[in-house]
Formats: C-alpha cells, structure tokens, sequence
C-alpha cells in the first residue's frame, strides 16, 4: 500500500465540535418526542371537556415539532461531516471532500457497470472523495420505491441499499470484468443464491465457468469477452478473490483497465455519521480509518494478481 495511506494514526475530534453536535441531537430527539406524544396526550383531555376545535391546532403543532426536530438532526448530522469527518478525512488523504447528504452525483456509469440497481427514490449519503492520484471515491445508497396494493395500502420496497467504492490502481486488462460473490441462501434441501445486483449486463455478457468447482460455487463471473474473463482468473486471483470474500462477504466487483469497483451489500460500511448520541465515539473516525486503509490493501492485492496476469499473458 502507497505509504500515503499509512501517515495517520489517530487523531481525536475536537470537543467543543463534538459537544455543540451532541446537544443539537438532543434537542432534536426531543422535539420529536413531545412532536409525536404531545397529540395522544391532550387529545384525551381535549374529549373530555368537549373543546374539539382545538385538535387540529395540536395536532399541527405536534407535526410541525417533529418536522423541526428532524430539520436539527439533519444539521447536526451536515456538521459531524464537515467539522468532524472531513478533517480527519484530509489526514489520510490531504485533498478529501466529504458530504454528508450528497445531491450532485451521477449514478450511471455505477449502473451500467453492474454495481448497483436504481429506483424512484435514490438517497446517497457519506460521500468520501479523495481527490488524488487514487481517485478514491466511497458513498452509501439507499434506492427505494412505493408499492400499492389494490386496497389502497402502500408499502415502501427497498431495490438495493449498501456501499460503493471505486479506486483507481493499473490492472492493464483489455475488457471488463464482474465477479458477485452472492449469499448463499438455504432453503431445506434446495440451495439457491440471492445477489443484492444485476447478474449480467450489457457490457459484460459473457458468462465464466472457471473449472473450480469451490470458486463457481461461490461466484459468479462474467466478461466482456471469453478471453479475458479467463486470463483474469488464474489461481492466484481466484485466491485473492476468496481472501476478498472471506473478510468482506457478498460484494460485487468490477474490473477495468485501470479501477477496480466494489459494492456491498451494507450500507454506511466503512463511514458511518452517527443520528444518535450513544453513537459518537471517542475517535470517530479511527475505525473509519482502518477500515478504508484495509479495504485499498485488498483492492492493491486484487489489482496486482490480475496485472500480473495480463503481464503473463503478453509473454506468451
């Protein structure tokens, strides 16, 4: 690993920063409190005394609390990111942005590679961008939409919610390629395999049998073309890969020429902006830190088993 992303080790987020954060979430918590028990509380009395014109009145006001209780916990949550995160962040990578509740991203290309799905409603939050050679990039996404039954009753369905990261390292292959370690799912006898993506996509329509009985049992591989879905996979890769899986779970990678993609099937996996109290740490962003150092130590090994690959490849 590029001793860029070894320099920090530990650093501590400032308390007056992190004193200001928790008292905006307690007050945020309580507002939604009284916002959501204060209706069911008057109310009673309201019927008692016959004073009904006043239910509406209260009712407004309980909803309006809730409304400004979660306006306050949204900000405090904006201000963990920029006070708290974002510095720590520009420690282990000098030129770090990083937004909370991001609006200005495009989700396209992540589709069109195979690594997430997309809905009616998209929330992308914990956007980490590196800005350096790396082009480092990591968020957390929530796509969802609104079923109604034919009784008028509707429901909220979750299409896909986890974390993505891309990171850019030479791999020097001529295509694209895909490898979804699914989950297995057992149903009494049955075995089937359930994926949080997509299995094939237009850019990778060719599906890879490797000859490893252990592998394709547990992924999933498709290819640009034949060719170099199987020179991608030599032992060595395919042994990375299940060290990958092993540490990590149900992911799907994506592999081109020069960046490798990953999702998982978790959302907030490797940042997390804590909505309570109980959540801050003394170090917030010290897990954080190892988490992402690890992860581009595993993306290092992935990208220098394949290029050593293709390299093999060249010389025959």
């Amino acid at each position: 690993m590029s001793s860029d992303y070894n320099e920090y080790n530990g650093i501590s987020g400032n308390s007056a920063d992190i004193g200001g954060i928790k008292g905006k979430l307690a007050l945020a918590k309580f507002l939604r409190i009284v916002g959501f028990v204060s209706p069911f509380i008057v109310i009673p009395f309201m019927l008692v005394y016959h004073t009904f014109l006043l239910i509406i009145p209260v009712v407004a006001i309980g909803v309006l609390l809730l409304f400004i209780g979660l306006k306050i916990k949204n900000s405090a949550m904006d201000e963990y990111g920029k006070t708290i995160v974002e510095p720590m962040a520009r420690q282990v990578f000098p030129n770090a942005e990083f937004t909370y509740n991001e609006k200005y991203i495009t989700l396209d290309s992540y589709f069109d590679l195979g690594l997430i799905t997309r809905d009616d409603d998209e929330y992308v939050t914990n956007h980490l961008v590196s800005n350096d050679e790396h082009e480092l990039e990591n968020f957390s996404l929530l796509c969802e939409h609104t079923d109604t039954d034919s009784d008028g009753n509707s429901s909220t369905v979750v299409t896909f919610r986890g974390t993505v990261v891309k990171y850019k390292t030479p791999t020097n292959i001529q295509g694209v390629v895909r490898v979804i370690a699914s989950k297995p799912l057992n149903l009494l006898v049955v075995k089937k395999e359930t994926t949080f993506v997509r299995k094939n996509t237009p850019i990778t329509p060719e599906k890879i049998e490797t000859g490893s009985v252990t592998f394709d049992e547990n992924f999933e591989v498709f290819a640009s073309d034949q060719h170099t879905g199987f020179y991608v996979l030599n032992a060595y890769v395919i042994e990375k890969l299940q060290a990958f899986r092993a540490k990590y779970g149900t992911f799907a990678l994506t592999i081109t020429a020069d960046t490798l993609y990953v999702s998982f099937n978790q959302k907030d996996k490797f940042i997390f902006v804590p909505s309570k109290i109980s959540d801050i740490g003394d170090n917030p962003f010290l897990e954080a830190r190892n988490n992402l150092n690890e992860l581009i130590e595993s993306l290092n090994d992935i990208a220098f088993a394949i290029s050593k690959s293709t390299e093999r490849e060249r010389t025959i």
